[in-house]
């Protein structure tokens, strides 16, 4: 799956088991485009008439959000906040203030309605299995890449016996 198809999916499922959220999704964004960047894959996302598209990668866009799929599934996992990710640099967003604010509570819907929505933890699993971090491609992902860790560490998390 590729990450426009994930996004793609992770609205389809907002719009048809939060619809509410998705109402609200629709209402915070509007008009407004938005880059997004996952590991190499950039894609172009916003509303046309009411509806979520895919958008050619040259149109102009109102803000700007990379990242990288091992900061993804730390958020997923619930092991880093959004707010915390921006601030350490593990996502990198660009735009106005008021963009920006509107970005980190449009993930913040996503990630709320996702609690609740068993599609969405299907979602989250398919893209944890199928995105590489660190060299694996599975259902299991190496917890060291997730975590800048230095060597004492790494030596303590051998000795208590707690690297996969």
């Amino acid at each position: 799956m590729s990450f426009a198809e994930y996004i793609t999916a992770l609205i389809e499922a907002l719009e048809t088991f939060e619809p509410s959220s998705f109402s609200r999704l629709k209402a915070l964004v509007g008009e407004k485009k938005a880059r997004l960047q996952l590991d190499d894959e950039v894609i172009n996302v916003g509303f046309v008439e009411g509806q979520f598209a895919i958008l050619p990668v040259d149109e102009h866009t109102d803000g700007e959000g990379v990242m990288d799929s091992a900061s993804v599934v730390r958020i997923l996992d619930g092991h880093l906040e959004v707010t915390d990710s921006i601030l350490s640099g593990h996502i990198m967003a660009k735009g106005t203030p008021s963009s920006l604010e509107e970005i980190l509570i449009a993930i913040e819907l996503i990630l709320e309605a996702s609690i609740h929505t068993p599609q969405f933890r299907a979602l989250s699993e398919q893209f944890r299995s199928e995105k590489f971090i660190k060299g694996t491609r599975s259902n299991e992902y190496d917890i060291t890449a997730l975590f800048e860790t230095g060597e004492k560490e790494l030596d303590l998390l051998a000795r208590l016996d707690l690297l996969p």
